[in-house]
């Protein structure tokens, strides 16, 4: 059977379908299929028998023939340099500290100081919250000043005394 004549489809797996198609319709549907394919085979990730190829659709999520390959997983079990089995990540979190989530205790500790830290701010500068909100807008020194109605360099320098206090009261933090 010459090659002009032979009949070319492309299968969609997720239709079960096949489509009739030119050669050139063919080729540039699974060059990058192919290409795809062969970098998840390198890596251990695709199993596909040579009698699918033509199924592949590079959803590998959705795929029979997935492997997990050279991808390690957080809750893959290793045994360490002292014969213990863990888990990457206790291995990360041994090693980074900083990878650790806080205990409730912790985060209800930090919300209550913060909470403790932004009350006593409303009581010596009750403006710092919105002048706070403003900077956050992107405006400047001079358009929050004409915002609030208070000159720049007042109010500037309230901010910086309220600072100066909280930083007395709360030497832990600041």
């Amino acid at each position: 059977m010459p090659n002009q004549d032979k009949q070319y489809t492309i299968y969609l797996r997720s239709a079960n379908l096949r489509v009739p198609c030119t050669k050139q319709q063919f080729d540039d549907y699974y060059r990058d299929i192919n290409a795809y394919r062969r970098t998840q085979m390198n890596h251990g990730r695709c199993v596909c028998p040579p009698s699918k190829w033509l199924h592949c659709d590079m959803d590998c999520c959705t795929c029979p023939h997935r492997t997990s390959g050279d991808i390690s997983y957080l809750d893959d079990s290793r045994v360490d340099d002292e014969g213990n089995e863990m888990t990457w990540l206790d291995h990360l979190q041994e090693k980074m500290p900083d990878l650790q989530s806080p205990s409730f205790d912790d985060t209800y500790a930090e919300q209550s100081e913060m909470q403790t830290i932004i009350a006593r701010l409303n009581e010596i500068m009750p403006q710092a919250i919105i002048i706070g909100q403003l900077r956050e807008q992107g405006l400047s020194d001079t358009a929050i000043s004409k915002e609030i109605g208070v000159p720049r360099k007042t109010f500037t320098d309230r901010l910086k005394k309220a600072r100066d206090r909280l930083k007395k009261e709360f030497p832990e933090l600041f």
